[in-house]
Order: structure tokens, then C-alpha cells, then sequence
């Protein structure tokens, strides 16, 4: 709570009530939120480069990466949530002469399937340009 007057000169003046805001805004009881925590601080553990003090290096030799590639090749069952080109033509090998091509012309019509969207739009722009010859031979 704070007043105001007017001092000799015509300047106004604020005074604050300090015991007051003292005694109604932070009484002794209330702890307004602060509360102590505790559980423990959740535990940092820095890599082995950090604790030598040395920078990250992500530059790997090409050796090392192939040398890496080829032990996943080892772990059983990885084939299967990595799938490569050489599975699907290990399975192309295994097909009939009759299902190679079911899955040759299924391949064409999955591609004309998504060259449609092309030939939609040329069809319109082959349309539009036929009609502007039409009108500009009219006049």
C-alpha cells in the first residue's frame, strides 16, 4: 500500500507501506510455490570423447564404413528389416516364367498409373492451345 503527497515545492511523492506489503504479501506461512524437490537430479553420463576433452570426429574412412555394412550382413534376421535390391531379385529368380510376367505387367501399369497425372495436364494444355487457334483464326 503506498500514499501520495504533495511536498513543499508541488512535486508529488510516493511512500510505501513496506511492514504492511511485508505482512499481508509475504506472511511466514506461505511458501507461494516454492517447493523443495526431492527426487534426485537425473543422471548425465557424457560420452568417452567428451570426458578425454576431445572433439567429436565425424569423419569415417570409407574402409571402416564397408568393414561396419559387412558385419550387419552377419546378424540373423537384419535382411528383414533392411530390404535390399539383391532380395528382390533373389525372389525374381524364384517366380514362374507365368508370374515374372504378371509382375512385368503389373510393373507397367503401376508406371502408367503414376505418368497419368502428366498426360492429364498435357491433354488440357494440348486443349487450350487448339482453342486459342480457333478463336484467333475466327477473327
Amino acid at each position: 500500500v503506498w500514499t501520495r503527497g504533495v511536498v513543499g515545492g508541488g512535486k508529488k511523492t510516493m511512500t510505501w507501506d513496506e511492514m504492511n506489503i511485508i505482512a499481508t504479501l509475504h506472511p511466514t506461512d506461505k511458501t507461494y510455490g516454492h517447493m523443495k524437490i526431492d527426487e534426485p537430479k537425473t543422471p548425465y553420463y557424457p560420452e568417452e570423447e567428451e570426458i578425454a576433452g576431445s572433439s567429436r570426429n565425424t569423419d569415417v574412412a570409407v574402409d571402416q564404413l564397408i568393414s561396419r555394412m559387412g558385419l550387419l550382413e552377419n546378424i540373423p534376421g537384419i535382411s528383414n528389416l533392411f530390404p535390399s535390391q539383391n532380395a528382390s531379385e533373389e525372389e525374381e529368380e524364384e517366380l514362374s516364367p507365368e508370374e515374372k510376367e504378371k509382375k512385368r505387367v503389373f510393373e507397367q501399369k503401376r508406371k502408367m498409373i503414376y505418368t497419368e497425372g502428366k498426360n492429364l495436364k498435357l491433354a488440357r494444355e494440348l486443349i487450350a492451345r487448339e482453342e486459342q487457334e480457333e478463336q484467333e483464326d475466327s477473327d
